[in-house]
């Protein structure tokens, strides 16, 4: 396959094609050769658009929300839409909705997650799921602790939301990752919960990784990505993160700017209920969670708008309500959009 920048080129012709594959030389010949490969597979070829993101795109049927198996809307799987994600993405697949019965199920087994631990954890990080697929937020989560205090098993519960294939051993994101690649992950996984694992800054790689952390969480927030250019100095497109991460460490990262820019929750010895933990683990493999996602894609496809826009009038509420003397002025903004 050669990409559409690369063909006028030529200079993929023996790489692709092999040794046999000789252009005459001559003025010219590269030109000749490309206008006869066009014209002659014209009458072939085949247009096939593959979205590359996940989250809400306006399709022909209305409002439909792309995963990695294709795309969800107002009736269950949206037919013709094909996604390719990258491989951190892979399990990033949702079922079709359940009905009746076994819809509310899956939905009481998702608000399990309340019950294990105290709500102080439970109800901002299950709350930011639901909260991730309604589009942009400009803030993100911070679940940070010391070790074995069961922090990367909650946020896989959360991330399994969005697909059982993803483990406590296979989250999308990871601060051993390069800056970059966390970037690029956050402005693919659009409108979802993308959780970053282990935050742990050694004495030697402390500076780099507070500094990747405060670049990245910063721009969640102010939803800007890093300007970058080309070899020719021409500009790259930027990568906003689009995203709500969801983040896990064994320290918060530092700097009040960029604290006020988060929701921190700490996990507390004794905070989350192994034998709780593990019923709710169960409920998350045997698809439950991912079942509950996709009966909530499917209820909001057709009325998607409206509740944005009910959600903003909420949100506007909410956080006067939330507004105290000494709180930074982000604060109650973070609050309310969890609330709504």
């Amino acid at each position: 396959m050669i990409a559409a920048a690369q063909f006028a080129s030529m200079k993929w012709v023996t790489e692709h094609l092999g040794a046999r594959a000789v252009m005459a030389a001559g003025m010219g010949i590269k030109d000749q050769v490309r206008e006869a490969i066009q014209l002659l597979s014209s009458t072939q070829m085949a247009e096939r658009t593959v979205h590359t993101h996940t989250g809400w795109r306006k399709l022909y049927e209305g409002w439909a929300y792309l995963h990695g198996g294709g795309a969800l809307g107002a009736t269950g799987a949206v037919t013709g839409v094909e996604t390719s994600l990258p491989a951190a993405l892979a399990p990033f697949i949702l079922p079709a909705s359940p009905t009746g019965a076994e819809l509310r199920s899956a939905i009481r087994a998702s608000l399990a997650v309340l019950d294990f631990a105290p709500d102080r954890v439970t109800v901002p990080t299950l709350g930011a799921v639901w909260r991730s697929i309604l589009g942009a937020a400009d803030f993100s989560v911070f679940i940070y602790g010391a070790t074995g205090r069961f922090k990367t098993a909650l946020a896989s519960l959360l991330q399994q939301h969005f697909g059982t294939g993803f483990a406590a051993h296979r989250l999308p994101g990871s601060w051993a990752s390069t800056a970059n690649f966390n970037e690029v992950l956050a402005f693919i996984a659009k409108d979802t919960l993308l959780v970053i694992d282990d935050f742990r800054p050694g004495a030697a790689e402390r500076r780099r990784l507070a500094g990747e952390a405060d670049r990245l969480l910063r721009a969640a927030a102010n939803g800007a990505g890093r300007g970058r250019l080309k070899s020719d100095d021409s500009l790259r497109p930027a990568h906003p993160p689009r995203a709500l991460i969801l983040a896990t460490g064994e320290e918060r990262p530092s700097g009040e700017s960029l604290i006020a820019r988060m929701l921190l929750v700490e996990v507390t010895p004794g905070d989350i209920d192994p034998k709780r933990l593990s019923a709710c683990q169960r409920d998350a493999a045997g698809g439950l969670y991912a079942q509950a996602m996709a009966g909530y894609i499917q209820w909001l496809a057709p009325r998607l708008d409206q509740v944005r826009a009910e959600m903003r009038a909420a949100h506007a509420r909410s956080r006067e309500q939330a507004a105290h003397a000494g709180l930074h002025r982000r604060t109650p903004g973070i609050v309310a959009d969890l609330k709504a």
